[in-house]
């Protein structure tokens, strides 16, 4: 309940262009417009926060500082052709974005495909009930996370 009063006073402060004092009788909170008691905090709300410039208009450092200080992942890099591979192995099909491997003395025989085919069928519903689909070229949750799925 504090916090709601807290912050409908700040932003009628705001609103007003007034100063803010959190006040402390004892062990008892107080906000007000006046200084009262131990005053613990002031916040003055009389002067607009200052404008940026436009993009434009900034330094083109200033730019690239602001583009590595992004929060969003980064894509997983791509392959130059962007494309995956279809792998069979006797009556198993499985589907990865890098060459295909077998076990050892297992006679393998891929196939190159566009990514978006492969995601495709890596991602289908029925794609577990495919024999080979334990083998499929899936990302980890925290590859996915991470921006690195190739899908």
């Amino acid at each position: 309940m504090r916090s709601i009063v807290f912050a409908a006073l700040l932003i009628a402060a705001h609103v007003c262009g007034a100063q803010v004092y959190e006040c402390r009788d004892g062990a008892v909170r107080q906000f007000s417009d006046r200084p009262c008691g131990d005053v613990v905090k002031a916040w003055n709300f009389t002067e607009a926060p200052a404008a940026q410039p436009p993009a434009a208009e900034r330094a083109p450092a200033e730019r690239k500082r602001e583009s590595r200080n992004r929060t969003t992942p980064r894509r997983a890099p791509r392959t130059a052709r962007d494309e995956s591979y279809r792998c069979s192995a006797g009556a198993r099909v499985w589907y990865q974005h890098d060459r295909c491997s077998g076990a050892r003395g297992e006679a393998v025989r891929s196939e190159r495909i566009a990514r978006s085919e492969a995601c495709r069928e890596i991602n289908r519903p029925a794609a577990s009930l495919r024999r080979g689909s334990e083998r499929d070229g899936r990302a980890s949750p925290y590859d996915k996370a991470m921006g690195r799925d190739p899908c």
